[in-house]
């Protein structure tokens, strides 16, 4: 399954109220999956956000073998 390009995906701290960028990117550990009850022919990432997120914003960002990108913002609360 060689859906995702190499180094992704990747997670940026970023402002909560204009969603600049604020920090270096990292890469995150994830685990891609084909196929669920919820997502029957999809595939979907999954991953572990750290402690100390709790409070920030953050971008992860995927990128797939074809080039494309593709960003999800996320608020962490807890």
């Amino acid at each position: 399954m060689s859906v995702i390009a190499s180094g992704y995906p990747q997670s940026q701290p970023i402002s909560c109220t204009s969603l600049a960028i604020t920090g270096a990117a990292s890469s995150l550990a994830g685990t891609l999956h084909y196929g669920s009850a919820a997502f029957a022919t999809r595939y979907y990432e999954s991953w572990a956000s750290a402690m100390a997120w709790s409070g920030t914003c953050r971008q992860v960002m995927i990128r797939l073998s074809d080039g494309t990108d593709h960003i999800a913002y996320f608020k962490f609360t807890k």
